[in-house]
């Protein structure tokens, strides 16, 4: 009786050691790890890669507004920017060129570098780069790139009621226990033989057992943490999945979840976080000759940014909306023209005019995937970190064809990309920031676009002044990776009425990978300065080694302008049919710069230069014009070369660096 009341034990405790196990896998596979929310909100919960404060989050936003603004001109009135763009055409056709809602990039979405001068949407101070500022209460904000905690932000996760991405500790206690009954009921059913020997009889003076005591213990440590690690796993992953959400709850004044035709008509809104449309849950909308005016602030600006919370017009994951022959005005903070929020949510957009006058408001937005293509579309943003044209957190598609894209505010590019964006038979002006500003693994692609900014930075004198820039911000907002730029037969131009004309240079790259493409495309600017890759003072990426890669790829180009390259950066000028007109790494700071010519393009030497590596189509020196100046050379890399010194056809010489 004793050894089946042993066996029966030893049974129990296994199933009850089983049930333990599964409940734990089941609980960890199933829990929703940030589904606890304010519930003044209702808006989604922090998105991953943020930490572990609630104060990242919007931190990050701030930090993408921040960026947006910072690549962005100041502000003017839509009288004086199509001004200054028709005297820029006057002056000089040259003179014509075209944010980020994200919370980076070296802008925002659609904006600038993060750590911008300016306001949040509670009208808080933001710092410039690599400073720290105070809110309006006095608060120390953080560095550019963090995210300023605030508990009067709706949509903002609540801390304190969200639960761990890993199991507790006293979870952890179970599973021990556990494992540990589990494995001895096992172990006693093996070694009794299933019933011929009863507990005492069995451990007691028993030979083997310090070999199963052994393997038990091994045994349970192992399982116990394979256990924990499969739970925190799916912990992990489900918090990632909840946080990867692309769509808020919120309301319009026209809600549309079915297929519905509007014409003619006058949609206004003047309450916070309110659309005047909302297409959600499949819904599909035709909408022709509509009057839309948007005002009332977002409660949370980066709700705004990244789900499209108070926009205009907002279509979410799954629906679609074609909208034409309609204007769209909106006077509040947060409060976007047009958004498209994930997966298959699809907006087709024409004969359009858009105004926005509040700051983080762009005119065209997509995010985690969202879509946006524009025809014949007018976009004029008066605010900071308002692009004309951008995408935010999650990756989006914007294609414009046909448009005038014009942005007066700080931290305001014409175009911003943490996605792909296509512009084409377009033009744009950004008073008071750069041209176009890319963030992480992402692009812009232009064709027969023109595009001018005033080439400055989010605050005065940064290093971030430029026609072009790319650059990964490290806030979450982009994938790491290769940033691409291509331009065909496009114009770009810094403005000769900036205060940094002269000073500016074309294009700016920082903390990433990029890619420049250029065929057929002019590059109008005053300060001799092509290309600048380089690291910076800590804002984006680690100082030391947050410099840049580039590869630059000219196809009938005619390239003027000195091209600097820091001890942590790396560049590669490829050229085909093109003429460079250049200084190339004076100073000998250069981690590493390589130039190669193809039989029909030249080098013009205008002052001594460095070169790791120099290719020339058929060892043909001649592609070089010298001008009497030096190119040194790595003879270690240059084998062709034979480590010689050799005086070049105006007099200058190409010899190895000593």
């Amino acid at each position: 009786m004793k050894k089946k009341l042993s066996v029966i034990i030893s049974v129990i405790c296994i199933i009850v050691s089983l049930g333990s196990i599964s409940g734990t896998l089941y609980y960890a596979k199933n829990h929703n790890t940030s589904s606890t929310m304010q519930e003044t909100g209702g808006t989604p919960p922090s998105m991953p890669n943020q930490g572990d404060n609630s104060s990242q989050d919007s931190n990050q936003s701030n930090s993408q507004q921040n960026n947006e603004s910072n690549q962005q001109g100041s502000s003017e009135n839509s009288n004086q920017s199509t001004n200054d763009q028709s005297n820029s055409q006057n002056q000089n056709s040259s003179e014509q060129s075209s944010e980020n809602s994200n919370s980076q990039d070296p802008t925002q979405n659609g904006q600038a570098p993060s750590g911008m001068p300016g306001q949040d949407s509670n009208g808080n101070q933001q710092g410039a780069p690599g400073q720290s500022g105070q809110n309006s209460n006095g608060t120390q904000q953080g560095m550019p790139g963090q995210n300023e905690q605030n508990s009067n932000q709706p949509g903002q996760m609540n801390q304190d009621t969200s639960s761990s991405q890993s199991l507790s500790a006293l979870q952890i206690v179970i599973i021990s226990v556990s494992v540990l009954v589990f494995m001895l009921a096992i172990t006693y059913l093996i070694m009794s033989k299933f019933e011929s020997k009863t507990l005492a009889e069995t451990f007691y003076g028993a030979k083997p057992t310090a070999i199963y005591a052994v393997v038990n213990v091994v045994g349970t440590i192992l399982l116990v943490a394979a256990l924990v690690l499969s739970s925190n796993a799916l912990l992990f992953n489900n918090a990632s999945a909840t946080n990867n959400t692309s769509q808020i709850t919120t309301e319009g004044v026209v809600d549309v979840s079915d297929s519905q035709e509007l014409s003619n008509k006058t949609l206004s809104t003047t309450s916070s976080d309110e659309s005047a449309i909302v297409v959600n849950d499949g819904g599909s909308l035709n909408a022709t000759g509509l009057t839309i005016s948007k005002s009332g602030d977002s409660s949370n600006t980066e709700s705004s940014e990244f789900y499209g919370l108070n926009a205009a017009v907002l279509v979410q994951k799954g629906s679609e909306a074609m909208i034409k022959d309609t204007t769209i005005e909106t006077s509040a903070t947060g409060a976007n023209a047009i958004f498209s929020t994930g997966e298959n949510a699809i907006i087709n957009v024409s004969n359009t005019k858009i105004t926005t006058t509040g700051d983080s408001s762009r005119g065209l937005d997509a995010t985690y995937g969202g879509t946006i293509n524009a025809n014949k579309v007018t976009i004029t943003t008066s605010g900071q970190h308002c692009a004309a044209v951008a995408t935010d957190r999650g990756e989006g598609t914007v294609t414009v064809k046909n448009s005038t894209l014009n942005t007066n505010g700080k931290g305001s590019p014409c175009v911003y990309s943490t996605g792909s964006i296509s512009v084409s038979d377009s033009k744009g002006t950004a008073t008071d920031s750069s041209c176009a500003v890319i963030e992480g693994k992402n692009s812009i692609t232009l064709n027969n676009t023109k595009l001018t900014s005033y080439g400055v930075s989010r605050v005065d004198d940064g290093m971030d002044n430029c026609g072009v820039m790319i650059y990964q911000s490290m806030s979450g907002d982009a994938s790491e990776g290769t940033g691409t730029f291509s331009a065909t037969d496009s114009t770009l131009t810094i403005s000769k009425k900036s205060k940094v004309y002269k000073t500016s240079p074309m294009f700016f790259i920082t903390n990433t990978d990029a890619v420049i493409n250029l065929e057929n495309t002019k590059l109008n600017y005053g300060s001799n300065q092509l290309v600048t890759v380089s690291g910076n003072d800590g804002e984006w990426g680690s100082q030391g080694s947050n410099g840049g890669t580039l590869t630059f790829n000219a196809t009938n180009q005619t390239l003027n302008g000195n091209i600097s390259v820091d001890n942590i950066s790396t560049a590669s000028f490829i050229l085909k049919s093109s003429t460079l007109t250049s200084t190339i790494n004076s100073e000998n700071n250069a981690k590493e710069v390589n130039l190669s010519l193809d039989s029909s393009s030249k080098w013009v030497v205008t002052g001594d230069s460095y070169v790791t590596t120099l290719t020339l189509e058929n060892n043909d020196l001649s592609l070089i014009e010298d001008n009497g100046y030096t190119i040194y050379y790595d003879a270690s890399a240059n084998s062709w070369l034979n480590g010689q010194t050799i005086t070049l056809s105006n007099g200058g010489t190409l010899t190895p660096i000593k």
